[in-house]
């Protein structure tokens, strides 16, 4: 009798932007907590530290990217951490995640990486402070099966100057991948691809004629529903001109199986109502 031993399924790239090499909102300096800075990453502050990210293009950890991301940081009252929420958390139930990132810094027992599942939190060793690149490993326990998140997470726990680079992530039904699993770095333009599900920038140029003032006007911009992987929030990335223009406001919107951001105007006086050179910025982070 053949006995046939249990597969290992496992699955690279649930991480996106792991290179830290795609920055589409501008290449820093961001300071305010609850920003994204390199795609996909976003900043948690707590109590009275404070941070400075930037791309870096000097200290990387090549050959894996042209990038890293350089974090400047000052130690309050609380730790605080960069995290990416994975867009395919769903998949990794019942599974076990493990989560990798190579971090320089040259401060003892003051950066470490981890893996959140919303109710456990599961942490690597600290970086030696040795001022060398140093791969991080964190590998979770079994993921509950009724999780609602799957957070990876870079944690600052002193101050200091640290850059972040090459970072992947790997699910698996039969533990923990070994720690010298050859880096898995995605082709530019598939990462690029996945990241416009989560940011993309919209050029609104419309106008009506308003018989009357405090006239409304709507005007529906419909988008494909691949783009976002979950409710989008909208900005204003460029104030364009106003003419007649007493209110401007966007909306999400679902009609049938599009979405799109319902933009209304109302007119301030009688006659042409314009809004021209305005780009709108809408992110979803799912």
């Amino acid at each position: 009798m053949l006995y046939a031993p249990p597969r290992v399924i496992t699955q690279q790239g649930v991480l996106a932007n792991g290179t830290f090499g795609i920055w589409q909102q501008g290449l820093g300096p961001f300071t305010a907590s609850g920003v994204r800075t390199a795609d996909g990453w976003l900043t948690t502050l707590q109590g009275t530290s404070t941070i400075t990210i930037s791309a870096e293009t000097t200290i990387v950890y090549a050959p894996a990217s042209s990038r890293s991301l350089k974090a400047i940081y000052v130690q309050g009252s609380q730790n605080s951490l960069l995290s990416q929420k994975l867009h395919d958390w769903s998949q990794c139930r019942s599974k076990y995640v493990t989560f990798r990132c190579y971090v320089n810094c040259s401060v003892a027992s003051a950066v470490r990486i981890a893996v959140y599942d919303g109710v456990t939190r599961w942490f690597s060793p600290y970086h030696s402070g040795g001022g060398a690149w140093e791969q991080l490993y964190v590998a979770s326990d079994l993921v509950s099966n009724s999780n609602t998140t799957l957070v990876c997470e870079l944690w600052m726990e002193k101050s200091g100057t640290y850059y972040f680079d090459s970072a992947d992530t790997f699910v698996s039904t039969q533990g923990a991948i070994p720690v010298a699993t050859e880096f898995w770095e995605s082709d530019p333009l598939y990462e690029r691809e996945r990241i416009y599900r989560f940011i993309q920038a919209i050029d609104v140029d419309v106008s009506f004629n308003a018989v009357a003032n405090n006239q409304t006007h709507e005007c529906l911009l419909v988008l494909p529903t691949q783009l976002f992987g979950g409710t989008p929030t909208i900005s204003t990335l460029t104030a364009g001109t106003h003419t007649n223009v007493n209110t401007i406001t966007y909306a999400n919107t679902t009609n049938g199986q599009q979405n799109g951001v319902t933009l209304s105007l109302i007119s301030d006086l009688p006659g042409d109502v314009i809004v021209s050179g305005e780009t709108i910025l809408l992110e979803s982070y799912p």
